[in-house]
Formats: structure tokens, C-alpha cells, sequence
């Protein structure tokens, strides 16, 4: 690891938590995690349901069981929508740089790749340690995402107002009959 001059952690959910897990002891500079989960103990989170089923194959009371130990700047990627999401981000202490992704759920790589910006992305971060400045105009393509418009429209925040619904109804209608979703 030394012979690179900066040393940079990637991963994505159950990579994430690898990635932040180790991140102290690869001595890495900065991680970029896109919706890491931050432990799959089941004492920690009870309120996972992956670390049920996880469990099940694998004895997560070990001592290296918690990511949030983490002491690395973390720029993380997420649903802010995203219940299990949000406690897992919330769980780490270290620095981290929050770059939400609204309405997407646990589809975070998914989504940056059918609007064309996962390379991107992951390319900006490498080289500047940010994500592009254009990002948030660029992540405005997800209405054209069919998975999209389907988790906006079961209002998860239920804050949405009955206009706002029939705004997303009629673009998803449109784009139904059209065939013009950027990804189903």
C-alpha cells in the first residue's frame, strides 16, 4: 500500500462495510461508500433485516462485527428515504460527507449506472476526493427511472401533497405508454 501516495476505500453496501470496517488498519486516506451497511450484528441492529438472514451463515459477534468504528473521512451516498439506510449512516462517528440520492432505496450503483454517472462519479472521487460538481443536476434524471417514480409514488415519507403524487403519476404514466424509462 505504500506505494501509493493517496490510498482510497470503495465500496457498496456489503462492501462498504468491509471497506469502512478496514479502512483504519489499511491506513486509507478517505472512503467512498455508497449505502454501506454498518454492521450486520443483530444486538447492534435489530432493525436490520439483512442481518437476520446474515446470521444465519455467520457468527457477526466477533470483534470486527461494527464498521462505525471507522476513523477515516467517509463520503457516502444514500437514500435519505431509505429507513434502514439512514440508521446505518447514522452510526458512524468519523467524518462523513452525506451526498443523498433521494427516492432510489438500497439501488444507490444501480440508479448512478442507468442515468450514465457511475463512472463518473467514482472517477470524480478518485481524483478530487468529491463527488462532481454537477451531481445534484445530474441525479435529476432519475424521474425518468421507473423504480423511481414507483417508490415516490408509495410516498414513503407520506409528506408528499396529492398534487405532488399526480405530478409523478402523469410523468409515469407518460413514460409507461412511451416506453421512454431510462431503466425499469
Amino acid at each position: 500500500m505504500s506505494l501509493f501516495k493517496t490510498k482510497i476505500g470503495y465500496g457498496i453496501s456489503l462492501g462498504g462495510f468491509a471497506s469502512a470496517l478496514y479502512a483504519n488498519d489499511l491506513h486509507v486516506d478517505t472512503c467512498l461508500l455508497l449505502m454501506p451497511q454498518s454492521t450486520f450484528c443483530k444486538k447492534i441492529a435489530p432493525w436490520e433485516s439483512k442481518s437476520k438472514a446474515a446470521c444465519v451463515h455467520e457468527n457477526w459477534n466477533s470483534e470486527y462485527n461494527d464498521a462505525s468504528i471507522c476513523k477515516v473521512p467517509l463520503t457516502i451516498i444514500y437514500d435519505p428515504l431509505s429507513p434502514c439506510d439512514v440508521k446505518h449512516v447514522k452510526r458512524f462517528t468519523c467524518q462523513v460527507t452525506h451526498v443523498p440520492l433521494y427516492g432510489v432505496g438500497h439501488r444507490i450503483p444501480r440508479a448512478l449506472k442507468h442515468m450514465g454517472m457511475l463512472s463518473t462519479v467514482v472517477n470524480s472521487f478518485i481524483s478530487t476526493g468529491k463527488v462532481p460538481e454537477d451531481y445534484y443536476s445530474l441525479t435529476r434524471d432519475r424521474k425518468y427511472l421507473k423504480y423511481y417514480l414507483k417508490n415516490i409514488l408509495k410516498n414513503p415519507t407520506k409528506k408528499s401533497s396529492l398534487r405532488r403524487r399526480f405530478v409523478f403519476l402523469k410523468l409515469y404514466i407518460k413514460l409507461s405508454l412511451t416506453k421512454t424509462f431510462l431503466a425499469t
